[in-house]
């Protein structure tokens, strides 16, 4: 049976989509704020507990993002913020506001609004990305036996984005069918954050491949 239902519109909507996950991702020393002092040519490993996923303010901050076909070169808002405005990305899409934890993963609806984007999905374009804040600490610890180097805390979803290519694997993607049949998703960030113990304001572009 499809995940994917079609609205008296003529609008998809899936439910149930996977948009972002628990666990360790690896970062490029490049990729990380310069003034955290990291390497920039060694790998760091990024915590992103479940319990940042379950709290109450990050779950209602991914209710009702704007959907964009690729990321925008920065978050979406007002451009006296020096942000893109939405109008200027363009939105083809939303993500809904039944939004919950289950296992591992952050799941909600996601309706997309326009025949392109449809249309790019029906040709295989599947991969997800999500833009958003979130603040950084330096804190060395392990999880499910592998290392990492930073927490990743005070998750503010901002936008949803559909890419070509993700980094961590097949579970966060634009659902095929009920039981998953999702395509690859990877997690690619920009990520800016302060300097001591705690990073905090970090901007961080999301890039899920089935994450």
């Amino acid at each position: 049976m499809s995940a994917r239902k079609i609205d008296t519109n003529g609008w998809i909507e899936i439910k149930g989509n996977p948009i972002s996950k628990a666990g360790v991702f690896q970062y490029h020393g490049s990729q990380l704020p310069a003034f955290l002092g990291l390497d920039q040519d060694k790998m760091y490993n990024v915590y992103r507990p479940k319990e940042e996923l379950e709290s109450e303010e990050a779950l209602e901050s991914f209710k009702l993002l704007p959907w964009t076909d690729d990321h925008p070169d920065r978050l979406l808002g007002s451009s006296d913020e020096g942000l893109v405005p939405a109008e200027a990305k363009g939105v083809h899409g939303v993500t809904g506001e039944d939004i919950y934890v289950d296992g591992d993963f952050l799941k909600c609806n996601l309706k997309v609004f326009s025949q392109e984007l449809a249309d790019q999905i029906n040709s295989g374009k599947k991969d997800l990305s999500i833009g958003y804040k979130a603040d950084y600490i330096l804190n060395k610890g392990v999880y499910n036996d592998t290392a990492y180097d930073l927490v990743q805390t005070n998750l503010r979803g901002n936008h949803i984005s559909l890419v070509d290519e993700g980094r961590s694997g097949r579970e966060v993607s634009v659902l095929d069918n009920k039981g998953g049949g999702v395509v690859d998703m990877k997690e690619d960030k920009d990520i800016m954050a302060h300097d001591e113990d705690q990073a905090q304001d970090g901007l961080t572009l999301d890039m899920l491949a089935s994450e």
